[in-house]
């Protein structure tokens, strides 16, 4: 009778497992992140910040698409001393400054719309008057998974020397991150 038990047991909790299996395969399988498109005829700048923890070392990155997902331009800036990531992503808006930008940092983007105060308020003025050059200005919260190129161009530009990086006519491609263009359908 035990030896019943036993297998009657083991068989539940393989079943069991198998169905964890199951659930873990499906939530893997899930829509991949989508880069969302700027209006026609606008381009758009998606930005991002990143830190090496314990180094002091951040960086700030910037890559413009056009509405069709081809690449226009990239840039990143690394710095050194400089850690807190509300102030480098109110660095990468200035830098990546255009007709439309993209964060996914919300804090920066309501500092912009007017609605807060920031350490970093003299960042926010240099961006309100720069936009105010431009016919069309947007500044937008998106999720992570729709800014995947700007925060990898900030990752893996952490690793490199101090200063502005800059790729006008082909985008940086892996190690660095950003590569080729985004299928927009």
């Amino acid at each position: 009778m035990s030896t019943s038990c036993f297998v009657q047991r083991f068989i539940q909790d393989l079943e069991s497992a198998t169905q964890s299996l199951t659930v873990k395969e499906k939530r893997a399988t899930a829509k991949p992140p989508r880069w969302i498109p700027p209006p026609s005829g606008l381009m758009k700048i998606n930005v991002d910040a990143a830190v090496l923890k314990n180094s002091g070392k951040a960086s700030y990155a910037a890559v413009a698409r056009d509405a069709t997902g081809l690449f226009l331009e990239a840039s990143s800036f690394v710095v050194a001393g400089m850690t807190d990531p509300e102030t480098l992503e109110a660095m990468a808006v200035r830098e990546g400054l255009a007709l439309a930008i993209a964060s996914d940092n919300s804090g920066v983007v309501r500092s912009i719309s007017g609605l807060g105060s920031r350490h970093y308020d003299q960042i926010i003025k240099e961006i309100k008057a720069r936009a105010a050059s431009f016919l069309v200005t947007d500044f937008v919260h998106e999720g992570r998974l729709s800014n995947g190129d700007a925060h990898t161009l900030a990752r893996g530009s952490l690793f490199e020397v101090e200063g502005r990086h800059l790729w006008l006519l082909s985008p940086p491609c892996p190690p660095d991150g950003v590569c080729n263009s985004y299928n927009v359908e």
